[in-house]
Formats: C-alpha cells, structure tokens, sequence
C-alpha cells in the first residue's frame, strides 16, 4: 500500500512540476498556484508513503525478533498461543487467526494483533491490524484475533506481533505448537 502512495505522489509532483516550468499561455497566476499546491501535495503524499514503507518494515523486523525467539531478556507482556492462515473460498482473501494470552501484571487496552506478510526472500509485503476481541484484555485472559488482508501472489509467509492503538510494541513470547 505505501508503494502505491509514493507512486501517487511521484505523478502529483510531476504534473506539479510541469506546471511550474512550463505554462501554457493560456493559464493564468491561480493555475501556477495550483500547479506549486500539486507539489507540495505530491511532497506530503511521498512523504506518508515512505513513512507507511518504514514502519511496516520496522513491524516486519520486531515481529520477527519478538515472536519466535527464545531466550530474550525481555519479559514477555503477551503469550502467542496459536495461529493459522487460511485463504478464502473466493480466494481475494487471506485470514490470520489465533490467539494470545496477558501474561503481565496489567490489564492491556486497545491490543491491536499486527500481521505483517513477507515474500519468498522476508521483505514486507502487507500489514494488516485488528484489534483483539477482548478490550481490555486482563492479567491471565486469553483472547482471540482475527485479521483479513487482500490476497497478493508475492506473499508467502506471516509474521505476528502485537501493540496498543497509541502505537507501544508490546512484547510476545512464542509458545505456538509446530
């Protein structure tokens, strides 16, 4: 999706740009304005694609430092119990469901499971969010997940993390039978 972004605001500029450099006679002062606006617009659209790209790929790389790893220092706030992937009968649609347990001392609001999928060579691909079922999820409950993303041939596998919706990475111990 942040691809798709950038692409947008790459044509924004240039149409912007174009209009700068080269007016026609015909357009007046307000359309030269219009064409500096469709910059600064294509600016700000790169700008949130690019952001998008990072932080899914930052989700990517924590997703796959937290969950699956063993022997961290960190303690764990969320247990990862099970997950599964499965496609749609329509096959537009890839489903990751499961369920994870609070394992920490405190209640945790707003727990968002984050699905970030890869290609044959780990890069991100997608991520998808949905929160939990239970809000909020108290000290030794189990709750389930469920997310829904577009189907796309480049993914290939998933990862599976969890944060607030204030954006606080939470930590995941992996305790998914194989």
């Amino acid at each position: 999706m942040g691809s798709l972004i950038v692409f947008v605001g790459l044509i924004l500029m240039a149409v912007g740009i174009i209009g700068v450099i080269r007016p026609m006679k015909r357009l007046y002062v307000p359309t030269r304005g219009r064409a500096v606006l469709a910059v600064i617009l294509g600016l700000v659209i790169l700008s949130a694609g690019a952001v998008r790209d990072r932080e899914a790929n930052q989700m990517a790389r924590h997703s796959a430092q937290a969950v699956g790893t063993s022997g961290t220092s960190a303690p764990s706030d969320l247990v990862l119990i099970s997950s599964r992937e499965y496609e749609s009968a329509s096959a537009g649609f890839h489903y990751v469901e499961g369920q994870v347990k609070n394992v920490a001392d405190t209640p945790f609001r707003d727990v968002m499971a984050v699905v970030t999928w890869t290609d044959n060579e780990g890069n991100a691909v997608r991520s998808d969010t949905a929160v939990i079922h239970f809000n909020p999820i108290l000290p030794g409950q189990t709750s389930a997940f469920k997310t829904v993303s577009r189907s796309d041939p480049a993914m290939s596998g998933y990862s599976v993390a969890f944060k607030t919706r204030s954006g606080d990475i939470l930590e995941v111990a992996d305790q998914r039978t194989r």
